[in-house]
C-alpha cells in the first residue's frame, strides 16, 4: 500500500502535487484536503492528535498555481475544469478506499463543484468556512475587479506587499488567534509562493467569477458536515443556509474560533469531524 510521502499526477504538461500523511491500510478511509487560496495541502501537518500522530488517513493536494504543483504562465489552466480534473485523477490514484472530501474556504467552493461533477467520486462531504457563491450581480463585478486589483499588486510589488495587505483584511487579521507556529507557518507561505501562480488563480477563481451554486446543492446527496467559526458571522450565516439547502448537511459552529477554524483549534476540529462517521 501507499507509504507516506509525496505524489503527483500528470495533467498533460502539467503537474498536480499532492502527499500522504501516514502508510495507508488496505480499505481506509482517505481524507482528501482542498487548501484555500495562498495556501497548500501542507495544512495537513497541523491536524494531529496530542500524541503527534494522524488519527486519520490525510491524503492533501495543491491547485494549480501553489504548493509543489505546476504555475505556468498560461493563464487559461487555472480554472476550474484543470483544477477539479487535477482532483480527479488525484482521487482515482487511490482505488479501494472510500473517499472524503474535506475543503477550506476555497477549497470548500471547489469542493461543491467537484461533489457535483463527480457525484460518485466522494462519499461524504466536510466544508469549513464555505459558500456557494456570489449571487449579486453587482456584487460579483465588483469581487472580480477587487481580485484582479490583488493579481496586478503581486505581479507589480510581489508577495511581501501582498501579504502585508492580505492580512489586514477583517478575515484574515482574526487569524491571530492561531497558535503562533501555526500563524508563523502561515504567513510565511503566502510569501513564498509562485507569484504568477496566485496572481492567475485569484482570479480565475474568483467568486465573482465562478458559477453560483445554491440552486443546484440539492443535487449533492452525500452526508455533509458543514463547520463555522462563531466569531466568523458572515460564514456562519452562509453555513446556515448550506445546511438548510444540502439534503444530507449538518451544521456546526465552534465557540472561540474564526474564519480558519481547523489551525485555530485543530483538536476540537479533529473531533467534532467525527459526527460524520454517523451520517453515512
Amino acid at each position: 500500500m501507499p507509504a507516506a510521502g509525496p505524489f503527483h499526477v500528470n495533467l498533460g504538461w502539467l503537474q498536480f502535487a499532492g502527499r500522504i500523511w501516514r502508510d495507508l491500510s488496505p480499505g481506509a478511509p482517505l481524507y482528501f484536503y482542498l487548501h484555500g487560496f495562498a495556501g497548500s495541502g501542507e495544512d495537513c501537518d497541523f491536524l494531529r492528535t496530542e500524541n503527534g500522530d494522524f488519527d486519520r488517513n490525510w491524503v492533501s493536494t495543491d491547485w494549480i498555481g501553489h504548493g509543489a504543483s505546476s504555475a505556468p504562465a498560461v493563464g487559461e489552466v487555472y480554472g476550474l475544469n484543470w483544477q477539479l480534473e487535477g482532483l480527479r485523477r488525484a482521487a482515482l490514484a487511490f482505488p479501494g478506499h472510500p473517499r472524503v472530501l474535506v475543503g477550506y474556504s476555497m477549497g470548500a467552493r471547489l469542493a461543491l463543484y467537484a461533489a457535483l461533477r463527480y457525484p460518485d467520486l466522494f462519499e461524504r462531504l466536510i466544508l469549513i468556512s464555505g459558500t456557494a457563491g456570489i449571487e449579486s450581480a453587482n456584487i460579483r463585478a465588483d469581487r472580480r475587479r477587487r481580485d484582479a486589483g490583488w493579481a496586478q499588486l503581486i505581479l507589480s510589488k510581489g508577495l511581501e506587499a501582498f501579504a502585508n495587505s492580505w492580512e489586514q483584511q477583517p478575515v484574515i487579521a482574526a487569524q491571530d488567534c492561531m497558535p503562533a507556529a501555526t500563524l508563523n507557518f502561515w504567513q510565511q507561505r503566502r510569501r513564498h509562493q509562485s507569484p504568477i501562480g496566485l496572481a492567475h488563480a485569484i482570479q480565475s477563481l474568483s467568486p465573482g467569477l465562478l458559477p453560483v451554486l445554491w440552486d443546484r446543492l440539492a443535487e449533492i446527496h452525500q452526508p455533509t458536515l458543514i463547520l463555522s467559526g462563531q466569531r466568523d458571522a458572515t460564514y456562519v450565516d452562509y453555513a446556515n443556509r448550506l445546511e438548510k439547502t444540502l439534503p444530507n448537511a449538518l451544521h456546526l459552529s465552534l465557540p472561540n474560533c474564526g474564519h480558519c477554524l481547523h489551525m485555530e483549534r485543530p483538536l476540537e476540529f479533529l473531533i467534532n469531524t467525527q459526527v460524520l462517521d454517523q451520517r453515512r
